[in-house]
């Protein structure tokens, strides 16, 4: 070999060395799947019966008490100018009731807000809402209503 020579390794999946032993584990596995038969004419295959039964579903009125909508206006920083706020965009979801005067809903929602409010899901109470706490690793906010009475008046109701 002269100093100035390059050598080219090439590595291709088709030349393997291991590739049999491969071939017979995967035959190896089907093998095991199949099903056995039974040869003894005595046995008589039945249809399996269902051990769990369908969960009946539940009522919509039952559904709609767990939930409630969060209305969020967010005004994000302007990362060109970070002494200036973007215009102000407002964003709509639905959460979940946890507890009394609890409301479980996404982090990001919350993130960069200026207001909350719980909304009922007919669209007939409404109450301002407050941050308890948040997990940003995790994308979850605990809101609660900013006066009791508002959340009374629409969360407590609604828990079974």
């Amino acid at each position: 070999l002269k100093p100035d020579t390059v050598i080219h390794f090439s590595f291709s999946i088709f030349y393997f060395p291991m590739r049999p032993s491969y071939i017979l584990l995967f035959a190896l596995a089907i093998t095991a799947c199949e099903s056995k038969k039974s040869d003894s004419p005595t046995q008589l295959s039945t249809p399996p019966q269902e051990a769990t039964q369908t969960p009946e579903k539940a009522p919509l009125a039952e559904i709609k008490n767990s939930v409630v909508r969060i209305n969020s206006t967010q005004q994000t920083w302007n990362p060109g100018q970070p002494w200036e706020k973007n215009p102000p965009t407002s964003s709509r979801a639905l959460a979940a009731i946890v507890g009394p005067q609890l409301v479980l809903i996404s982090a990001e929602l919350v993130a960069d807000s200026t207001y909350l409010e719980f909304e009922s899901v007919d669209g007939s109470h409404f109450a301002q809402a407050k941050v308890i706490s948040v997990d940003y690793e995790a994308n979850l906010a605990l809101l609660g209503p900013l006066k009791e009475e508002e959340g009374d008046a629409l969360l407590k109701k609604r828990l079974l």
